[in-house]
């Protein structure tokens, strides 16, 4: 049935209501080859978002699908949000992306298999990536921990070095600041006259050395026996 235009609006019969005469979604039309009347296009994005038009990224996710499958399959484009310069971005209707993945795994109950393997396989991976990191990080805090016991060692080497070197430098300038000791005078000895000639005088007797004794006025006293 032909499409008219009411104030550039395509008006035509629309495939869920069954009713003429309804303004069609543009988009839906024009990119999807779809005549679907605004209100049903509402209607259904509100109970299960069959019109509704996902990027490639969400539907790989939500439908199990390889990227071979898309090609071929009705898009969209519109510039990139992120950048003029990239790619335009691609939008997929849900409805098509659907039926496409019932297509690849045979039904509801294939791709939720699907979807709960690619899970458990990302799950997998990313227990593996953590747990390398968690090693890596582990030797690379006990190679920092060894490291830095050998500086503190070292450090405390040298301090302990350093405060020997300037305690036996400080006891060798204090030792040569010290003032050396006079030398000891040697106690004079009176030497005797060479020409004394010792003149004893009279004989006494040393009652506790029970003898007799005669002395010298220069000091020296012999002893003296008596029959």
């Amino acid at each position: 049935m032909a499409v008219d235009a009411v104030d550039e609006l395509p008006v035509g019969l629309c495939r869920d209501c069954a009713l003429d005469g309804q303004v069609l979604d543009r988009v839906l039309l024009q990119h999807f080859a779809l005549r679907v009347c605004v209100s049903c296009k509402q209607d259904a994005n509100l109970r299960d978002g069959t019109y509704e038009l996902i990027a490639k990224s969400r539907a790989k996710s939500e439908f199990a699908l390889p990227d071979s499958f898309f090609h071929g399959l009705p898009h969209m484009a519109k510039p990139n949000p992120r950048h003029e310069a990239f790619a335009p971005l691609k939008l997929y209707l849900k409805q098509i992306v659907a039926a496409e993945a019932l297509r690849l795994h045979g039904d509801s109950n294939g791709l939720a298999s699907e979807l709960e393997s690619r899970r458990q396989r990302a799950y997998s991976s990313a227990a593996k990536r953590t747990k390398h990191l968690l090693k890596r990080k582990h030797v690379l805090q006990a190679l920092d921990s060894d490291i830095s016991k050998k500086h503190n060692k070292s450090a405390t080497t040298e301090v302990k070095d350093g405060a020997d070197a300037r305690a036996s430098e400080a006891s060798e300038r204090s030792e040569s600041e010290q003032e050396p000791p006079p030398p000891k005078r040697r106690a004079y000895v009176p030497v005797a006259d060479r020409d004394h000639k010792h003149q004893f005088g009279v004989e006494e007797r040393d009652a506790a050395a029970d003898a007799w004794f005669k002395a010298c006025a220069c000091g020296m006293k012999v002893e003296v026996l008596k029959w």
